[in-house]
């Protein structure tokens, strides 16, 4: 008996689905017969050397810089503010909000241009950047934020090297350029 809205019978079907199943099977078998070859016959066929790591992108190098600017902002303000929100006092810190967006690469990794914030603060800030940007300017004043604004106006391009080290600046590691 055929379904209604198929040309496939019943038994048909279930033996295509048999099929896929085996063949799904021997893909995962195959999968983690390559990663075990791979993890012990590659040290074997170099004579026990370790396996070189592929450079990470560029994409990956930023990212791992915010990740590691973002806690170094946040365990900064957690002390003065007790661990609640700069602008509101009220919510714990859960993000680093930046006073000039992250677009702005030279101020993007700048310790001057961000704070610890809830989430609701640096939404509002997003949408509503005239109360932080004013919070901030009653904080630090006038020639401070505009010493900030005209840092942000200058153009930067970070190579990787130069990621690299903001990485381990923040992560409060020595970088091989400070090592030497």
């Amino acid at each position: 008996m055929a379904y209604p809205f198929s040309r496939v019978t019943r038994q048909e079907f279930a033996a295509i689905r048999a099929r896929a199943k085996a063949k799904a099977a021997r893909k995962a078998e195959k999968r983690a017969e390559n990663a075990a070859l791979s993890q012990e016959g590659t040290q074997e066929a170099r004579g026990g050397a370790r396996k070189r790591q592929k450079a990470r992108s560029r994409k990956a190098l930023v990212k791992a810089a915010d990740a590691a600017f973002s806690l170094h902002i946040r365990a900064r303000d957690a002390e003065p503010f007790g661990g609640r929100c700069s602008l509101c006092q009220q919510a714990p810190i859960e993000d680093c909000a930046h006073l000039i967006s992250r677009g702005k690469h030279s101020v993007r990794w700048d310790p001057r241009n961000a704070m610890g914030q809830c989430r609701g603060c640096n939404l509002r800030h997003e949408y509503h950047p005239q109360y932080y940007t004013a919070w901030w300017i009653k904080r630090h004043g006038e020639e401070a934020y505009q010493a900030l604004v005209r840092d942000s106006n200058q153009i930067a391009k970070y190579s990787r090297a130069d990621l690299e080290e903001i990485i381990a600046k923040f992560n409060g590691r020595k970088s091989d350029s400070e090592k030497a």
